[in-house]
């Protein structure tokens, strides 16, 4: 039964590469998602600046805190590109331009961090005034 299953594994990877070469589009799509999960990598380095990026705790727990510290922060600055896209999708009157800019934020990517000061100094203020135009319930309807 292993050695069945071994060779049925065989034909499904033969199987997939025969595909893989034939099939430009898929191609295609292979390496796209492979240049985001290397930009997400990228965006993972840059959070980590410190010390050349290089993580140099020892215990296990520490090890731990800074990893998820590394994922909470990632997953903040995507939040706040996702919403700032939101926002701006919304500014636009003509369904036929928002819907152009829907288009282009589909085919491409919200890991960017450009924009983010990873030195700067960091003020959250609850009570000041929302840095967006639109409210969350309106960012939560623009369809992408």
């Amino acid at each position: 039964m292993y050695k069945a299953f071994k060779e049925f594994g065989r034909l499904l990877k033969t199987h997939f590469i025969l595909n893989y070469v034939d099939d430009e589009e898929l191609r295609q799509n292979i390496q796209k998602q492979l240049n985001r999960v290397e930009l997400g990598q990228k965006l993972a380095d840059k959070v980590l600046f410190g010390r050349n990026g290089k993580l140099q705790v020892g215990l296990h727990d520490e090890v731990q805190l800074v990893m998820a510290s590394n994922t909470l922060l990632r997953n903040m600055i995507i939040l706040w590109n996702y919403l700032f896209l939101s926002d701006y999708c919304l500014t636009f009157d003509s369904e036929e331009q928002r819907a152009k800019v829907i288009k282009s934020i589909s085919t491409g990517s919200v890991i960017a961090w450009a924009h983010i000061n990873f030195m700067g100094i960091y003020e959250f203020n609850p009570v000041g005034k929302s840095r967006f135009n639109a409210t969350l319930n309106q960012m939560r309807d623009v369809s992408i």
